[in-house]
């Protein structure tokens, strides 16, 4: 009657418990082993490989709930396949998982906590009503917890990046059925646009190409020089880009082989795999690192894992499931979230005339001829030179694809050309319209966004377009004080913003200590 042609229950004792997994003949279950208080198979899929997924009914009585725990940390050392662990727990993590009804002890907080990260398992996400059950709705004695979770590794949302949780509605049974989904959702791909790997600046063969095709491109326009020499990275990463997972393992086992000759001593073919293999195990790290955007590491850090599931967790947190339109109705379908979006900002960033002439008028000149001559003095190429290295390499790119890395690594080459340009550029005090193209990115200001006023924008500029601004704020900094009043605390260097607040504080302390004099 459900569509289902295999299942696997465990009865329930009494009044509570009951555990039953069905499934499809389509997919390739397993049952591993079972008790009264989980169902545990091995799923082989056909796509993705082995992962298991489990079952799980927790005791309900406080007396009981170290053997859950245990019993949690039990299952997790069984298999070191990815593991997705769904279900029952009667047990909450935080305090956030509860309303209404007395506080609960801290130590059933700090045991299930505690018995969750020995297993190294993450909570996903429950998108919808936060709670799972309830009691006594309607009343003043109303309860509300959130006892149905899943829980996963990092290895399996690596698996499934995309997988949802999603609180549903049960028409009598005090505990709400969730859905995990974990095939993605479908949307419209947009076309590839191009983005600079990091990796790709440890590949000598990157740095040949662009030595030798750069003084062909239009000399005249550092744009179109850009512009083809974008074409040729695009090119040339089709045929040179590896898949460095594969790569690696193709190396590994060339040196097992040649490891395993009986003249491997005297093979000089060795060192120059090995330094491939390491070559490649480095680009990987950075390719995982730079998606993760983890800055405080160091190079030298080799962590592909890590970063992996930083990146992971990142697209995750970033990727906006649905969002209350005008008409406060959920819209989750792509089209209809980008024209929530287009509208928002349409209407945000509309503008508006006005005359700011009395407002301009009530600013004192503060600029003497002294400065105004240092302002104005002829840009040098060291000026754009320290600007450029004094980014981050792995700053997000803008439209044209390009990273602050890009500018540092090929600055020999690309150097006096792009002096040039921008020194016309600004002595004519106008720049080619393309210049400030900007994409713009959405950051959530919560956990769970649900509007647009959840969203902090940000724009992500071309880099030539941020150096040309650092430059001249590089300038301005120079006589920055001079402009700005001693009683601003913020923007300066050497100032913090709260400073104005700790200011009077202290001072109205003092005032209260005071006990001798005026």
């Amino acid at each position: 009657m459900l569509g289902y042609d295999s299942y696997f229950t465990v009865d329930r004792e009494g009044c509570i418990g009951g555990l039953a997994v069905i499934w499809k003949s389509s997919i390739q279950c397993n049952i591993i082993n079972y008790s009264s208080n989980f169902i545990n198979l091995q799923v082989n899929d056909s796509d993705r490989g082995i992962w298991r997924l489990t079952s799980f009914w927790g005791y309900y009585n406080n007396a009981q709930r170290r053997q859950s725990w245990n019993l949690l940390r039990d299952l997790a050392s069984m298999s070191t396949h990815p593991w997705c662990i769904i279900g029952d727990f009667n047990d909450l993590l935080t305090s956030d998982d509860k309303r209404g009804g007395s506080e609960r002890p801290a130590w059933l907080y700090n045991g299930f906590r505690s018995a969750v990260n020995d297993c190294n398992l993450h909570d996903l996400p429950l998108e919808g009503y936060p709670f799972t059950w309830f009691k006594s709705l309607g009343t003043p004695r109303a309860v509300e917890e959130r006892l149905d979770k899943a829980f996963h590794t990092s290895s399996w949302l690596s698996l499934f990046p995309n997988a949802r949780l999603i609180n549903l509605v049960a028409a009598t049974s005090n505990h709400s059925p969730i859905l995990l989904k974990l095939d993605p959702e479908s949307y419209i791909h947009s076309k590839r646009s191009f983005h600079f790997e990091n990796s790709w600046l440890f590949d000598q063969s990157l740095s040949d190409m662009v030595d030798e095709n750069w003084h062909y491109y239009p000399a005249n326009n550092i744009l179109q020089k850009l512009k083809y020499c974008v074409d040729g990275m695009e090119a040339w990463s089709k045929a040179n880009s590896p898949n460095f997972h594969r790569e690696a393992n193709k190396l590994r086992n060339e040196l097992v082989a040649i490891r395993s000759s009986n003249d491997h001593t005297t093979d000089a073919s060795i060192t120059n795999i090995q330094n491939k293999f390491s070559c490649v195990l480095l680009q990987e790290d950075i390719y995982w690192k730079q998606r993760s955007k983890i800055f405080w590491l160091k190079d030298g850090d080799k962590n592909s894992k890590f970063f992996h599931a930083s990146a992971s967790a990142r697209r995750k947190r970033n990727n906006i499931k649905k969002l209350w339109n005008s008409h406060d109705m959920y819209v989750e379908d792509q089209v209809g979230l980008c024209s929530i979006a287009q509208d928002y900002f349409c209407n945000l960033y509309t503008p508006s005339d006005g005359d700011y002439s009395p407002i301009i008028a009530t600013i004192p000149q503060c600029i003497s001829p002294q400065d105004n001559t240092s302002l104005t003095a002829p840009f040098m190429e060291e000026d754009l030179r320290q600007a450029v290295f004094s980014m981050h390499p792995d700053k997000s790119p803008g439209p044209d694809g390009l990273k602050p890395g890009f500018f540092q690594k090929f600055w020999p080459f690309i150097g006096t050309n792009f002096f040039y340009a921008c020194c016309s550029w600004l002595d004519e005090g106008s720049f080619p319209h393309t210049l400030n193209d900007t994409n713009i990115a959405l950051i959530a200001k919560v956990d769970h966004p649900e509007s647009m006023k959840d969203l902090r924008p940000i724009s992500l500029c071309n880099v030539i377009y941020k150096i040309l601004s650092k430059v001249l704020a590089n300038r301005l900094k120079q006589i920055l004080h001079t402009c700005i009043s001693d009683s601003q605390a913020a923007f300066v260097p050497g100032r913090d913003i709260l400073d104005n607040a700790l200011t009077p504080f202290e001072v109205l302390h003092y005032m209260k200590c005071k006990t001798k004099g005026n």
